[in-house]
C-alpha cells in the first residue's frame, strides 16, 4: 500500500465540462499540491485526466468525473510515496493530510459552492418543466378549473 492514498469523492450539480474547466484548469487540483509536479499521461475528455506525479510525492494521481442524474460525481485519487520521507506511516498519514488531504477538501468545498451558486440544497441543476394550466369559470361552481377542452401548456425555462 502507498504511504499516500488519497481517495475522495464529491458530488457538484453542475456538468462535467464546467467541472473539468473549474476542476483541471488553471489553478486547480494540480495547483492544490504544493511541491509536486503532475505529468498527463492519459487524458480521457470529460472523464477526467490521469497522471504521474513527481516531486514532494511519487506514484499517480487521477480526477475522474463521472455523469450521474443532474450533475457530476469527481473522484480523486493520489497513490503515491512522499519521496525521501524515512519516516514511520503513522508520521506519513499525519504529513498527507496537513499538506494535502485537508485543503483539497476545503478547496473542493469552495468550488462546489462556486458552481452551484446560490441552489438551495436538494434543488435540480434545472428547474423541471412547470405545468400551466389555463382556467376556466365553470357555470356550476363559479370556480376556475380545467376540462375545458383545450391542451395544457408547459412551459421550460430553458425554452422560454
Amino acid at each position: 500500500m502507498p504511504g499516500v492514498d488519497l481517495i475522495d469523492e464529491w458530488f457538484l450539480v453542475a456538468d462535467r465540462l464546467t467541472v473539468r474547466a473549474a476542476l483541471l484548469g488553471r489553478g486547480g487540483l494540480t495547483a492544490w499540491f504544493p511541491g509536486v509536479t503532475f505529468t498527463p499521461y492519459a487524458d480521457r475528455g470529460v472523464e477526467g485526466v490521469r497522471w504521474r506525479v513527481d516531486g514532494d510525492l511519487v506514484g499517480t494521481a487521477e480526477a475522474w468525473l463521472e455523469r450521474f442524474r443532474d450533475g457530476t460525481i469527481v473522484h480523486i485519487y493520489v497513490r503515491a510515496e512522499p519521496a525521501g520521507k524515512a519516516a514511520s506511516a503513522r508520521a506519513v498519514h499525519r504529513w498527507a493530510v496537513r499538506r494535502y488531504v485537508l485543503p483539497v477538501k476545503q478547496r473542493m468545498l469552495a468550488l462546489k459552492d462556486r458552481l452551484e451558486g446560490d441552489r438551495a440544497p436538494g434543488e435540480p441543476r434545472i428547474r423541471p418543466p412547470v405545468r400551466v394550466v389555463s382556467p376556466s369559470e365553470t357555470a356550476v361552481t363559479g370556480e376556475w378549473a380545467a376540462g375545458h377542452g383545450r391542451s395544457d401548456v408547459l412551459q421550460h425555462p430553458d425554452r422560454g
